[in-house]
């Protein structure tokens, strides 16, 4: 059935094999370097500082990629403003450094990081999928994705309103309720009722006043009737 020679693995579970063996190199905490096999997981950043670190790691390498390969069209555009400006987007006013404040300035509102990561990520996909559908370029795909008012509704402004509402119970308003309407209508409500307590009030000292003078008309009635007896 089979040759005596060795056995000769097909071309694809050799480059496979080769993938899953690869050695990676590691710097531990002091600085040493060592190699392990496999691949290596990243966390997620945890403030703008390491994001923004990440994306100048990612436009070198796409700057990296442009010059090895000039015939790549679809990466020739990138340059180091583009992503200076999308770093500046995604970190600064518009996002990450959008606030709300209540009426003596006081910030009450801050967009949360997970959702900051979430909505770079969907710009990242709706510029992948741009280029697919449109055949853009990658820099002029990303600007396009990042100013897509689509994009931003559905993953950061409606997510962010969201977390918002789920959120003022615990924030310390001061004076200003967000809940104005609210408030005024529990207003109205108490009025009601203190209206309707003080119509109750006046209405049983109408009829105690009313019980005091029947009740002092039937006294005098008898004591007349005893002084003016009948012949």
């Amino acid at each position: 059935m089979g040759s005596s020679g060795p056995r000769q693995w097909p071309k694809w579970f050799r480059r496979t094999r080769w993938i899953l063996t690869l050695m990676i190199p590691v710097f531990d905490a002091k600085g040493s370097l060592s190699v392990k096999k496999g691949a290596s997981t990243i966390p997620l950043p945890t403030g703008p500082e390491q994001l923004r670190r990440r994306l100048s790691v990612m436009v070198n390498a796409i700057l990296m990629l442009a010059i090895k390969h000039p015939n790549r069209e679809e990466i020739q555009d990138v340059t180091r403003d583009l992503f200076e400006r999308y770093k500046d987007y995604v970190l600064g006013d518009y996002v990450w450094g959008l606030s709300s404040t209540d009426l003596h300035g006081n910030q009450v509102q801050t967009p949360p990081w997970a959702l900051v990561l979430s909505y770079e990520q969907a710009i990242r996909k709706r510029a992948y999928a741009l280029m697919v559908t449109d055949h853009l370029q990658f820099g002029k795909a990303l600007e396009q994705a990042w100013k897509c008012p689509t994009t931003k509704e559905r993953h950061f402004i409606t997510p962010l309103a969201l977390y918002s509402k789920r959120s003022y119970p615990q924030q310390n308003w001061g004076e200003w309720n967000p809940k104005g309407k609210e408030q005024r209508a529990s207003r109205r409500a108490r009025e009601m009722v203190l209206h309707r307590m003080a119509q109750r009030s006046v209405f049983v000292s109408i009829r105690a006043n009313a019980a005091t003078r029947s009740a002092s008309s039937r006294m005098f009635a008898i004591d007349v009737s005893r002084r003016d007896p009948t012949p």
